[in-house]
């Protein structure tokens, strides 16, 4: 009897990290242009995405879940469903960020303002962050590696920032941590996932 042959793609199975990029929620907002390299700056104006920011370090990189809620539609004539329905959809990116800042604090508590106030004689001056009430929609963009070791890109229209956070104020081998995840609010059809297939032609 002859045996199991395995088949698969060793190439398909890869690792590595991935960069998030936030920019003030824009319906029109778009990727960058497919030239640019895996790593780019998505800031740089050339791209037409002058407003993308990166949201820094992060303690063990970015999770993408994709949860499904279905409803199975029965009949009497049949013990399997005849269909299964959906009856909600909630994809969501999460990252724990490392790096101690207001923006940071802004993004992980979901939203708010920041003023810099500039010092004056014999008064420094300081930033400060006020909370908003209601949670900032944003705009999301995510890039990783592919398995032709090119760009994938992500692309979130309108998004909120929903995560419980905990970070501790003590002395500690650990750094202190913001947890963010950010859930999707605009339609499912307007979630894109690109990736470099090809070269361009000469």
């Amino acid at each position: 009897m002859a045996g199991l042959i395995p088949r698969y793609t060793r190439k398909n199975v890869i690792r590595g990290m991935a960069q998030i990029w936030t920019r003030p929620q824009d319906d029109t907002a778009t990727l960058p242009s497919n030239t640019l390299a895996l790593g780019g700056d998505w800031s740089v104006p050339a791209t037409g995405n002058a407003l993308w920011t990166p949201i820094g370090a992060s303690e063990s990189g970015a999770t993408m879940r994709f949860s499904r809620s279905t409803n199975d539609i029965s009949i009497e004539e049949q013990l399997n469903p005849v269909d299964i329905a959906t009856t909600s959809i909630d994809p969501r990116i999460e990252v724990t960020l490392s790096e101690d800042t207001l923006e940071t604090m802004k993004l992980a508590y979901g939203g708010g303002t920041i003023t810099t106030v500039a010092p004056a004689s014999g008064i420094p001056g300081y930033r400060e962050l006020t909370i908003a009430q209601d949670i900032d929609h944003l705009t999301i963009g995510l890039e990783g590696m592919n398995t032709k070791l090119q760009w994938r890109r992500i692309l979130w229209l309108d998004v909120l920032s929903v995560a419980d956070v905990e970070t501790s104020y003590r002395n500690s081998e650990t750094q202190r941590l913001y947890a963010v995840s950010f859930r999707l609010v605009s339609p499912i059809t307007s979630m894109l996932i690109r990736e470099w297939n090809a070269a361009a032609l000469p």
